[in-house]
């Protein structure tokens, strides 16, 4: 009997020693969230040569997929450095060149936050399928971007422009695309 005793003892303590852990690791995590989340920009970060673009190139990818997935009200201060380092590469590369069109200006008019996603998904393309990249392919994958980060509606103002693109049926949206961003 004292052997099943220790046995719900030793049961109970372990149970208590996990519910102990599990407890620190959810009152910690927002704090590891926080610092793993945004894309970490050095601030002496020189984009002069061939060289210092490819080698910024993983960093880009990252701004890419974080200003996606980070809501617009959030982390402000790090969405801020994100933008400029974005705007630095895409206003710099010598790989490209990005025409900002009336039609580009029309989508993200009164919402500026919106050319930084286009841009950084745009740039994200280009480095993750330089040989088969077109303008074309490229500008789609900013225009679902934006629609996506449109569609949450989170620090967003609406548009007559964004409101029909986000109502075209994909065959509809594809055509859009290619007529207005060849």
């Amino acid at each position: 009997m004292n052997k099943n005793y220790e046995s719900i003892s030793y049961f109970c303590n372990m149970r208590s020693l996990k519910f102990i852990v599990l407890q620190f690791f959810l009152l910690i995590s927002p704090f590891l969230l926080k610092a793993q989340s945004a894309p970490q920009i050095p601030g002496n970060l020189e984009l002069r040569t061939d060289q210092d673009f490819e080698a910024a190139e993983p960093l880009v990818i990252e701004s890419s997929n974080w200003l996606n997935t980070t809501n617009l009200d959030q982390y402000i201060q790090e969405r801020k450095k994100v933008n400029e380092f974005i705007w630095k590469w895409v206003s710099g590369t010598p790989a490209f060149t990005i025409d900002i069109s009336d039609e580009l200006t029309r989508l993200y008019e009164n919402n500026i936050q919106l050319l930084s996603i286009f841009l950084a998904n745009y740039a994200r393309y280009y480095i993750q399928n330089k040989s088969t990249f077109t303008n074309v392919a490229a500008s789609r994958e900013g225009i679902y971007a934006i629609i996506a980060v449109y569609n949450k509606g989170i620090g967003i103002k609406k548009t007559k422009a964004m409101e029909k693109i986000v109502h075209y049926t994909p065959t509809e949206l594809e055509k859009y695309i290619e007529a207005k961003f060849p």
